[in-house]
């Protein structure tokens, strides 16, 4: 009904959202259309939170934003224009205030300005939205305004904003420091020869998509070799279940698993549907674990029987793999 007001009074240039909040997707289309965005949700408190959230979706396109502030004279464009008309509605859009007030404003929700406590609870919130600003003359712009409404000496504010921007500057290293280790290690696991849990995964993947070939698995790996503690259970079941099934679903397992852990054999089972599972990749798979249970046995306390029973398991993987 707000579009179709506007469009009605002359204003043809206005799109509404389906729900309270615009999309990213709707942010980027706008964006080939536009140069410039003018916000106008409900003066509501889901209105004002869907307008935060469309702030940072323009933001992120690149587009400026201003924001309509309506108040308590109408709830909607629809409402203002009603009582007011068009020029009045004019009058209201040369008056959007830009995304640093709006936010500054919101501040204020839930304070009693005309306390100290209210007031210095107040100038905390503000700091950190003026420590988020890019531009340091608009950040002192907005530091001089506010120390002029209460009073104070702008370096006092400026103070408090060039310490928390340290502060989050050393959390963003820190943050990027550990993200880079992660990485690193992430690299380096995925050059290890032994994919140990991956090779797991599609193991258990081919026995769920082709159940008629479990018999090459099932004569070379017991549960055992499983280092993954949720799929040397998923494998025990299927050694169970398998051999009484010509095709496999999920479904079946459901009286043996939570629905937790249904949810992981289906994501599972899912994952692997598209991906190619032949018989020399699981071959491989096979060897994996296999040659990880061979490194982590310490074979100077193995039997001579438990001993014969390693050697007799690869020597079975090296003539199927053959």
């Amino acid at each position: 009904m707000d579009v179709i007001a506007l469009y009605q009074a002359g204003f043809r240039n206005a799109v509404a959202t389906l729900g309270t909040a615009i999309t990213p997707e709707q942010a980027r289309l706008i964006a080939q259309y536009a140069e410039k965005v003018i916000i106008s949700y409900d003066s509501d408190t889901a209105g004002q939170n869907a307008t935060q959230k469309a702030i940072q979706h323009f933001h992120d396109v690149g587009l400026p934003v201003n924001i309509l502030q309506i108040d308590q004279e109408a709830k909607d464009p629809d409402e203002y224009l009603k009582k007011f008309g068009a020029e009045h509605f004019q009058l209201l859009l040369n008056q959007a205030v830009s995304t640093v007030e709006f936010q500054l404003k919101r501040c204020q929700d839930g304070l009693d300005l005309q306390s100290e406590t209210g007031k210095v609870a107040y100038l905390r919130r503000c700091t950190k939205i003026l420590a988020n600003l890019q531009h340091p003359k608009e950040q002192k712009f907005y530091i001089q305004k506010l120390a002029l409404k209460f009073a104070i000496r702008p370096q006092v504010l400026q103070n408090q904003v060039d310490s928390l921007q340290k502060r989050q500057k050393n959390s963003q290293s820190k943050t990027n420091f550990q993200n880079h280790v992660i990485s690193s290690l992430r690299k380096q696991n995925a050059q290890t020869p032994l994919k140990e849990n991956e090779s797991e995964r599609m193991i258990l993947a081919f026995l769920m998509r082709f159940p008629e070939r479990f018999e090459m698995i099932f004569s070379q790996l017991t549960a055992e070799h499983f280092t993954t503690a949720f799929y040397k259970t998923l494998y025990t079941a299927l050694c169970q279940f398998i051999p009484s099934y010509s095709r496999f679903l999920p479904s079946l397992l459901g009286n043996a698993f939570s629905a937790e852990e249904m949810c992981k054999i289906t994501e599972l089972f899912v994952h692997y549907r598209d991906i190619r599972l032949d018989e020399k990749t699981i071959s491989d798979c096979i060897q994996n674990l296999q040659s990880a249970e061979w490194k982590t046995i310490d074979k100077s306390n193995l039997s001579d029987d438990d001993l014969l029973q390693v050697i007799a398991n690869k020597k079975k993987q090296i003539r199927w793999k053959n």
